[in-house]
């Protein structure tokens, strides 16, 4: 794959990037940015890839796509995370001469930064692009878990283009499991909640995810594409953005999310999409949107791999037996996080599967009542 048939390389200019840091201290001098003078990149020798997309034609949020310079501006003036970071940015994808094209071309390069167990953050562009992420998948891993941060849902109009429901249809790969988290009610019809419910996936209204956010991380950590549409941040945080309304997550929130986001050992790919630039005061939604990267990114550099996929002595084991059915949770002594293991059927073949739960859940066992998010996942398989 030659690099310079794909992107136009961001030029990085150290002298604009540092007005109260250390030069050696912010994050874009520890970056590595690919240039003509590159003919060959090893994508190996990174843990984490940068790129923008310049996309707009299927958004309404026309400025969305002159976003990702101007979010690099404020990204690569903020702190380095730790030494030991290996990140690389590849500049802008150059997009194609159709929207399709676009979709097609992201698909491919995810593809294959995704074979190089690299991790591909992506800066929008508009919140379509989620669905490119969702194809660059497709010879990578067959069920997929996605995330979205948004404040609606909008999967069943059927005059409005919709990348979820694009997702939805899709045989290869196929979507396991999908988590919105925000949505707010006035934004949101009945049906498609109960849509949402039939198909036994999850959504996290805004209240609820205000009365308690450190929950939100249970359900983050079994996600394998987490995105972010800024528009689910109120108005008054992120004041260029197209769609945004006066209520919404704060700001310290979705950076807190971002986070959660980042530690988890499953996510694979990042991306953040419909950053406004006009009437962009101070480039507020600019700097929120690098600083939303960031946490993401030290969310990485935070991870400790305590997923239980094997046995070792990093965890706690608790047998519960409840209506018949066998409940096996697993506490990590590292970060004291809970899982719970179950088998079930299928085609005559007993199989096992993990999903992340709290320790209320196993509270709940120990007291004959069935934790809602094992019958839900339990769904999918009858």
């Amino acid at each position: 794959m030659k690099l310079k048939n794909y992107f136009e390389p961001f030029s990085y200019k150290e002298n604009e990037y540092f007005d109260f840091l250390p030069k050696d201290s912010i994050l874009g001098k520890n970056v590595y940015f690919f240039s003509e003078k590159d003919n060959y990149i090893n994508l190996e020798n990174y843990d984490l890839v940068i790129f923008g997309v310049e996309e707009n034609r299927n958004s309404k949020n026309k400025f969305c796509k002159i976003a990702p310079n101007f979010v690099r501006k404020k990204l690569y003036s903020l702190s380095k995370i730790n030494e030991n970071m290996k990140i690389i940015d590849l500049g802008n994808f150059k997009t194609g001469k159709t929207i399709k094209d676009t979709y097609f071309g992201i698909s491919y390069i995810l593809e294959k930064i995704l074979e190089k167990n690299v991790i591909p953050i992506l800066i929008g562009g508009s919140i379509d692009l989620v669905f490119a992420n969702f194809i660059g998948y497709k010879n990578i891993k067959k069920n997929i878990n996605i995330a979205s941060v948004d404040s609606n849902l909008n999967i069943l109009n059927e005059n409005n283009f919709s990348f979820l429901k694009e997702i939805f249809k899709s045989k290869e790969p196929n979507l396991f499991h999908f988590l919105n988290l925000s949505y707010q009610n006035y934004f949101v019809s009945e049906e498609e909640l109960n849509w949402i419910e039939e198909n036994n996936f999850e959504c996290l209204r805004m209240g609820k995810i205000r009365e308690n956010i450190k929950d939100t991380e249970i359900f983050i950590r079994d996600i394998d594409i987490f995105n972010v549409n800024l528009s689910a941040v109120r108005l008054s945080d992120s004041p260029s953005n197209f769609l945004s309304s006066p209520n919404g997550l704060y700001a310290e929130e979705i950076c807190q999310i971002a986070k959660y986001a980042g530690m988890s050992d499953n996510i694979s790919s990042f991306g953040i999409y419909e950053t406004g630039i006009k009437s962009d005061d101070n480039f507020q939604s600019s700097h929120l949107t690098a600083q939303i990267i960031w946490h993401f990114i030290e969310g990485f550099y935070w991870r400790k791999a305590d997923f239980p996929n094997k046995e070792t002595e990093n965890y706690e084991k608790f047998i519960l037996n409840l209506n018949s059915e066998i409940f096996t949770f697993y506490k990590s002594r590292i970060t004291e996080r809970w899982w719970l293991e179950f088998f079930y059927n299928d085609k005559n073949e007993r199989k096992k599967f993990i999903l992340s739960v709290s320790h209320q859940d196993y509270i709940n066992v120990l007291n004959g009542n069935l934790p809602e998010r094992w019958l839900k996942f339990y769904k999918k398989f009858l």
